[in-house]
Order: C-alpha cells, then structure tokens, then sequence
C-alpha cells in the first residue's frame, strides 16, 4: 500500500493496483446488525447477533465482530431487564422485576408479579400445549408464589371456557371483595 498526503497532513491509504480489496465478514456485519436490532426490540434479537458475532469472531477475527458481541452481550443483558416491567418479565430477569417491584409498594408489585406468572402461564402453554392445573405446575420461586402483602394467589381454571383466573386478596387480605386484583384471561387473549 502507498501512502498519500491528504488535507491537513492525513494520510490516505490506496490500494497497489492488483492487490484485492480486504473482505469484509458478511456474518459479521449480520451479528452487528442483529445486536444493534436488540435495543429496538428490548433485548430480543440481541442473543441471535450474539452468537453469529462469536461465530464470526472464531471465523476470522475482526473489529466488526468484536463489536457485535459487546453489543449483543449489553443487549442481551441490559435490553431484557429494560423491558421486563414491559412485557412482565423476560426469563431470569423475572426475579429481579419483583424484587424492584417490592421497593415501590405491595400494589405495584402485586401487579408486576401478576405480570411475571402470566409470562410463566404462556410459556408454560406454549411448552405443553395446556393451561397448567395450578400454579404448582409452574415451578414458580418462592418470592412469585405470593403478592405483594405475601399472601398466597388464589387461581382457577375455565373448562368451559378455556381461561383463567388469577388474583390477589388485596390489602384487605379478603379474597372477591372490591379490592381484589385480577386478571382473567380467555383462550383468545394469549
């Protein structure tokens, strides 16, 4: 390669005439893009670029796919946490929501727990094609097995009609009383 005296003293590299133009890692430019598309989608795309900038990366060791793993790790990691208030939890960071959701007050983390077992109800639905019986069923940890005033939920399943129920007491601690949260899902709903 020459070197050539650009404005204000830069130097601008040209290529010798004859000597190919460096490649470029397709998949790595797919990983980047991937883990870049993660913070748009709150952490959902940034596992895919993730691995495809790894396997860029063993490939042929590159600054683009060096910058598609740190993205899709940031991605990974922090776009799921932002959006597990969201979408009511995402994976293991689930755990953490409630636990965020006990610093601001019995009410709000009753609702993000609600949240939580209805992302662990569907993907339990998804898994075996069923509505569980119970929230046994779900495995639930031990810090989403109650609400928020740490009283047990109570949940019921709709044969007739495919669905549940879940609620909390509320702050009366009464089960069908006014102050009652519930949700209740219908087949349509999930």
């Amino acid at each position: 390669m020459k070197r050539r005296g650009g404005r204000a003293g830069a130097n601008i590299e040209a290529m010798d005439e004859g000597q190919p133009a460096p490649r470029r890692s397709k998949l790595a430019l797919v990983g980047l893009i991937f883990s870049l598309l993660g913070f748009l989608t709150c952490g959902l795309t940034s596992p895919v670029g993730l691995v495809i900038s790894i396997i860029a990366f063993i490939r042929r060791r590159g600054r683009v796919a060096l910058i598609g793993i740190i993205v899709g790790a940031l991605g990974s990691c922090g776009g799921g946490c932002c959006c597990a208030g969201i979408f009511g939890a995402l994976g293991s960071a689930a755990s953490g929501a409630v636990a965020l959701a006990e610093m601001v007050g019995p009410e709000f983390s009753t609702g993000v727990r609600m949240g939580v077992i209805e992302w662990r109800i569907g993907e339990y639905e998804r898994e075996s094609n069923r509505l569980p019986d119970s929230l046994e069923e779900l495995d639930l940890p031990a810090d989403e097995r109650v609400d928020g005033w740490g009283r047990a939920w109570q949940f019921h399943l709709h044969r007739r009609e495919p669905g549940y129920e879940l609620r909390s007491a509320g702050p009366d601690g009464q089960f069908d009383t006014d102050d009652d949260a519930v949700n209740r899902s219908a087949a349509g709903d999930r």
